[in-house]
């Protein structure tokens, strides 16, 4: 009788010992992980990327940019910006909101979609030819020149500089874009006395 309820005290004893070592490693386990995660986020490495859609090889490190990534963001929405046709317009456009602030989102959108309507009732396209890029801080300026079409037909050629602006605070966005002046263009406004045409969903 005594030896049977020491052999199941004994019993008990060794189930309860084993669940206190399973319960012990869990915790164990647990703790080794989220040492991995906090010693990962403390000693986190440069990423160098080279996308299929860039041209150049950039680097991220949590908020921190490169102006490589800068520059080639910036290249990539002044290629959907201006360089268009009334068939891919409106889908280039959405392409530039992807990367669009949501603060200014509501006001690029509207213009955005105003001036894929006028391309599309104007059969109007617009190729740009990029010759320069300078990236300053969180300001992009790209230059070179607008040729514009109605109909297939030449009906305009400029050249220009857009400034763009970036939020890298919580993120990556443009804020905007405007056109800046420059030697070359302000004496083109000079020599032709027209009145040209505002940028493309240009915000100051």
């Amino acid at each position: 009788m005594n030896n049977g309820k020491y052999n199941s005290a004994l019993l008990d004893a060794n189930l309860t010992k084993r669940y206190l070592w399973i319960a012990l490693g869990i915790c164990l386990l647990i703790i080794f992980i989220l040492a991995l995660k906090i010693v990962s986020s403390e000693t986190s490495e440069k990423t160098v990327i080279v996308p299929s859609s860039f041209n150049k090889p950039f680097s991220v490190k949590g908020n921190d940019y490169s102006n490589e990534y800068k520059e080639q963001v910036a290249l990539f929405i002044m290629d959907n910006l201006l360089t268009f046709q009334p068939s891919n317009a409106k889908y280039q456009f959405g392409e530039v909101l992807r990367w669009v602030h949501p603060n200014n989102y509501p006001t690029l959108k509207a213009k955005l979609n105003a001036e894929a309507r006028k391309i599309i009732a104007d059969s109007s396209s617009s190729v740009f030819y990029k010759n320069g890029v300078r990236v300053s801080g969180n300001e992009v300026v790209v230059r070179g020149e607008i040729v514009g079409f109605v109909g297939g037909n030449e009906v305009s050629r400029r050249t220009t500089a857009i400034k763009l602006a970036l939020d890298t605070q919580n993120g990556f966005y443009i804020t905007g874009w405007s056109e800046v002046a420059t030697d070359t263009n302000l004496a083109e406004a000079a020599e032709t006395q027209k009145e040209e045409t505002d940028l493309i969903g240009d915000v100051q």
